[in-house]
């Protein structure tokens, strides 16, 4: 039997899609929307998406995530947060930095110790032909 998605609001249809876009498993978005696997797999494979109105939302799920944390951080009682072990509050005010920067769009780029290091290593050897240079230009 064909999977219809007539029942389906339209958002979480757009939601289902931009999570599926985001690398979400199938099984997370059937519980986090409450669907069956076909009903996610029929959404990703559907073409009927207005593309102007699924990137007008994709712009305003950030916007939604935004507002869902705020009113869990109102929910927070600072006393509790206070009672939380060391390790607990640290690893809290690092969450919420991260998915504040996020939501901004100014997470820098993650940058391992290789790449570090090869730039390093092109600098200095930047800086040693222009020290060469300048060298070589005293010297006329």
């Amino acid at each position: 039997m064909a999977i219809t998605l007539e029942r389906t609001p339209i958002q979480t249809q757009y939601a289902v899609k931009a999570f599926a876009e985001c690398g979400a498993s199938v099984s997370s978005i059937c519980k986090q929307f409450d669907l069956s696997h076909h009903t996610v797999n029929a959404i990703k494979r559907s073409n009927k998406f207005d593309d102007a109105r699924y990137e007008t939302f994709k712009k305003y799920l950030p916007r939604q995530w935004g507002g869902l944390a705020w009113d869990t951080l109102n929910l927070c009682d600072r006393a509790d947060i206070k009672k939380a072990p060391i390790q607990t509050r640290v690893w809290i005010a690092g969450v919420a930095t991260d998915k504040m920067q996020s939501l901004e769009g100014t997470n820098r780029p993650v940058f391992n110790v290789v790449t570090v290091v090869q730039t390093l290593e092109k600098r200095l050897k930047d800086l040693d032909v222009q020290s060469k240079a300048l060298l070589a230009l005293e010297g006329k």
